[in-house]
């Protein structure tokens, strides 16, 4: 758990040291060219009311600078913190985009309250919120406790009891900002977490929307979504009441600040009626930012439980650490050699425990077993993306010559091993855009030639755009067949020398996955191709059967 989250914020403005400076610098210039028109505004009152005088000409001329000069730096401020904010914003997706990526799959989080739809939530959500911390916090607050306490400091020249007062009242609308700050952070935390709730919910209803049409289920999808809001709608509206409470006390502080100031100068003999407006007006300007510093604070509570979230997500660790001592890919087929392997899934029972296996270069493999026995388990094992408890694996050479996985990088693994598993996703765009995910450079005559190997030109060359036909989310436009030929067009066009299916054919119909399963037997005889399924057609196809069984 993350102490201070809102704190853990603040490292990620490093490389923005200069745009925050001159945010400071601005926030600080328009705060005081603010004052000064306040204090000269009530002065030229002071002297019209009291001592029946005018203000010379160049009075109204440096007022009406004034005027524009604050009206600029306004505009300045804002569009400097926002653009600071913005930027931020968008090296903190990237970092959370590295941790998803180096965290998931996760075996920790499996079972968990972590899935994509508290990613998305993450990513499009609590990010966005985190812009008022940066838009709206440091160099403002910065700005605002130098001409506080620029402000009081020469006050303590000019009129120390009320110096005296102004710093009381600071320190009392500080105070008030906490009073409630134990319920705001609990509600705050409440209203994110019931949000990333709710947008969980409905990123697995549009998911599952086939599903919930099937079964009926829309009224009680409905009824689920609508308790979420409620919830959210009761505790934002706690929140506000606790905000509009919080802002009364500051207001009872100022006006008492008010009549304290105006009876200390009333009690002064030697204070001139004249001076007392802009004195007034001083203070003020110094009281006012403070306030608002103060309802900033108080809201940036409710962004703790998204300031949390983003950096749990940024710290997301890896089950497999890219080696700094890097090996080369040994050259040729590669099979596979598990010495001693164990692993076991958090306070789970063992899934392996002292397991060996020998696969030789260019082999042909399948994988048997009972549901839960470990199958897709040893994939992930074998693609790198969790690390073995104990034990190794290795990449052997036909000559013996051997590379752990854990020595490659894992820039030089992905080339080596390729996974096409029973639910490989297609992204929405073409089919180009599809295949080159794995390989951006592959070339227009590799992609044809991907697509003939698996026996996808035909249906493709039929289709009016061809290979610019957009295949919609997920696939959607094209059958369990042709998704299932893409995946592996996809694949093969990294030039894998292991190639591992996990259970690729298993929702494509006997003629589907009888053209698919003769294309992966008809690969080079260089490629290792391990395949997992329950199919006894397909494990026939096999030229090797390996029984996985849990530990007893």
């Amino acid at each position: 758990m993350i102490r201070h989250p809102i704190l853990g914020l603040v490292p990620y403005l490093r490389g923005e040291t200069r745009g925050l400076a001159w945010a400071f610098a601005v926030s600080l210039l328009s705060s005081l060219t603010l004052a000064a028109l306040m204090v000269g505004a009530a002065w030229a009152v002071g002297l019209a009311v009291v001592e029946h005088r005018t203000p010379p000409p160049s009075f109204w001329v440096l007022l009406g600078i004034g005027v524009l000069m604050r009206a600029a730096l306004t505009w300045q401020e804002m569009d400097l913190s926002h653009s600071l904010a913005y930027r931020v914003l968008a090296a903190l997706r990237m970092s959370l985009f590295d941790g998803f990526a180096r965290s998931t799959p996760s075996r920790s989080t499996l079972g968990g309250s972590a899935h994509s739809g508290d990613q998305a939530a993450a990513a499009m959500g609590d990010i966005e919120k985190l812009e008022f911390f940066y838009a709206h916090t440091i160099a403002q607050l910065t700005a605002t406790g130098v001409v506080a306490l620029g402000g009081i400091g020469l006050l303590v020249i000019v009129h120390p009891v009320m110096a005296a007062t102004v710093l009381v009242s600071v320190l009392l609308l500080l105070a008030c900002s906490r009073i409630f700050v134990a319920r705001s952070r609990r509600l705050g935390e409440s209203i994110q977490e019931c949000s990333s709730a709710l947008s969980a919910r409905v990123v697995e209803s549009l998911t599952g929307r086939r599903e919930i049409i099937g079964f009926g289920l829309q009224s009680r999808v409905v009824d689920d979504l609508d308790r979420f809001t409620r919830r959210s709608a009761s505790l934002q509206r706690q929140l506000d009441t606790t905000s509009v409470l919080t802002a009364g006390l500051r207001d009872v502080t100022i006006v008492s600040t008010a009549v304290a100031l105006f009876l200390i100068a009333m009690a002064t003999p030697d204070l001139s009626l004249a001076v007392l407006p802009p004195l007034m007006a001083g203070c003020f300007a110094m009281l006012g930012p403070v306030a608002d510093a103060g309802s900033i604070l108080s809201q940036l509570h409710s962004h703790r439980a998204s300031a949390r979230r983003v950096l749990e997500g940024i710290g997301g660790k890896s089950e497999m650490s890219d080696t700094a001592a890097r090996r080369p890919v040994p050259a040729g087929a590669l099979g596979l050699d598990i010495v001693g392997l164990a692993f076991r899934y958090a306070g789970g029972s063992p899934v392996f425990k002292d397991y060996n296996l020998t696969i030789a270069p260019g082999d042909r493999v399948a994988l048997r077993g009972a549901s839960g026995a470990g199958k897709t388990t040893l994939a992930h094992l074998l693609s790198r993306l969790w690390a073995p408890d104990q034990g190794r694996i290795d990449l052997v050479t036909a000559k013996g010559h051997r590379v752990g996985m854990g020595e490659l990088s894992d820039a030089d693994f992905r080339t080596v091993v390729a996974v096409v598993g029973q639910d490989a996703l297609l992204f929405h765009g073409t089919v180009i855009d599809n295949l080159r995910l794995g390989a951006p450079h592959a070339t227009e005559d590799q992609i044809v030639s991907a697509l003939q190997q698996v026996g996808a030109d035909d249906f493709i060359e039929a289709w009016p755009d061809g290979r610019d036909t957009v295949i919609g989310e997920r696939g959607a436009a094209l059958s369990g067949g042709q998704q299932a030929r893409l995946c592996l067009a996809r694949a093969l066009l990294v030039r894998p020398r292991i190639l591992i299916l996990d259970e690729t054919t298993a929702s494509l119909d006997p003629t589907a996955e009888d053209a698919v399963t003769r294309l992966v037997q008809g690969l080079p005889r260089d490629v290792t191709v391990i395949t997992i399924a329950h199919r006894a057609s397909t494990l026939a196809a096999s030229g090797r059967i390996i029984d996985i069984r849990r530990p007893s």
